[in-house]
């Protein structure tokens, strides 16, 4: 649990930063900051809930709240690191550093989507 904090508290650093410095220095949209925010804002607020959700159900082995994680890992963080990732220039007038690139793309393939994928068997081993 140590290690997810902590890698969560990374990403949020280093896109806190990217998004401000995006704002600050360029010439970005009204809709490209509102999605930008918004996403983040999103993404920062269901992590914690997600977290506690998945250790509290993982260790009382309770189904509604690996179900939950699963849920909360796929529709709104899922699509927001992909957003952050890939999807910025085809939204208004926005681009994407390689800085954000990396980092999305570490955090979603090395915990996002192992963590769908065990969430998902984890609560399926749970109900039978």
């Amino acid at each position: 649990m140590a290690v997810i904090c902590s890698t969560v508290e990374l990403w949020l650093t280093g896109m806190l930063s990217t998004i401000a410095w995006k704002i600050y220095w360029f010439d970005v949209s009204a809709f490209h900051k509102f999605l930008m925010c918004f996403m983040f804002s999103a993404f920062t607020l269901i992590e914690p809930l997600r977290l506690r959700l998945g250790y509290f159900g993982n260790l009382n082995e309770k189904v509604p709240e690996l179900s939950g994680v699963f849920l909360f890992t796929l529709l709104p963080q899922i699509p927001a690191v992909i957003y952050f990732s890939a999807l910025q220039p085809f939204a208004g007038w926005g681009f994407t550093t390689p800085f954000e690139i990396a980092v999305n793309l570490i955090y979603l393939f090395l915990f996002l989507l192992p963590e769908s994928i065990f969430g998902y068997l984890a609560a399926k081993s749970v109900i039978r």
